[in-house]
């Protein structure tokens, strides 16, 4: 029994070594060649919300409070489902040879795939929270965004491994895929409210990134802790999204070699 933890173990820490060097490779990979390398993951966000609150700051949005904050926040988590299942979705086909040549665990590639746009993503929440307590909207909620994070991860890379199964025999999902996304941005409220009697608050009911977006902007902005049965949605969303994707990922990986 003691020999048999022993191996899991061995296996736990390769495996996330292995996590670790690719995801490491892969962000300094992201920025090479350009002059100030890694800091492009500060520098970026950081203009991207500097030009949106000069644009929105007081313009737009007057029945939202505050709206630039609103906005920022919608994109930021927008931006990172969005990317994170474009990036999972094309691991398989973009690592096609090291899948051929070496027994490297597939799903691992996924997730580093996943990994490499969430250091992003925390350098965007990183110089979010400074733009927050500059302007006095940064609360004890804060505690809950490891939380958030968590469902993000698990929603988005439960997604990530159905778009890249997929992917492996069907090229032309990227292309349906875009179109999917561009459709499900607008129809979720990323830069427009939903008012509490229409139609849209009913149907976004079943819409996962509403409930995602709405925990954040309750969270990081609004300083409340998001309703109970809007976080057991997105809870339940999150799990049963990474469960679904994970089993269908696992039960079609044997034949990806053959497609590849």
């Amino acid at each position: 029994m003691l020999k048999r933890l022993r191996k899991h173990r061995r296996i736990v820490l390769r495996q996330l070594n292995f996590l670790y060097e690719w995801t490491r490779a892969a962000v300094f990979a992201r920025n090479e060649g350009t002059v100030i390398g890694v800091l492009w993951f500060l520098l970026g966000p950081l203009f991207t919300f500097l030009i949106l609150l000069a644009v929105f700051h007081g313009r737009l949005g007057a029945d939202i409070e505050h709206y630039a904050f609103y906005l920022v926040t919608g994109i930021i988590m927008w931006d990172f489902f969005n990317a994170g299942c474009s990036m999972c979705m094309r691991s398989m086909v973009m690592n096609g040879g090291l899948i051929k040549s070496l027994p490297v665990r597939r799903d691992m590639l996924v997730v580093s795939s996943l990994s490499t746009v969430l250091v992003s993503h925390l350098f965007e929440y990183g110089i979010f929270s400074l733009f927050c307590w500059w302007f006095g909207l940064l609360s004890v909620t804060w505690l809950l965004l490891p939380l958030l994070i968590i469902f993000e991860c698990c929603f988005t890379i439960g997604m990530g491994f159905l778009l890249a199964a997929f992917f492996v025999t069907f090229r032309d999902l990227d292309q349906i895929w875009n179109f999917v996304q561009r459709v499900w941005w607008f129809a979720t409220p990323v830069f427009y409210g939903l008012t509490a009697t229409g139609p849209g608050i009913r149907i976004n009911q079943f819409n996962p990134m509403y409930h995602m977006i709405a925990a954040g902007r309750d969270i990081l902005i609004y300083g409340r802790f998001p309703s109970l049965p809007s976080f057991f949605i997105l809870a339940g969303f999150s799990v049963v999204m990474l469960l679904i994707g994970y089993l269908f990922f696992r039960w079609k990986s044997p034949w990806f070699a053959e497609y590849l």
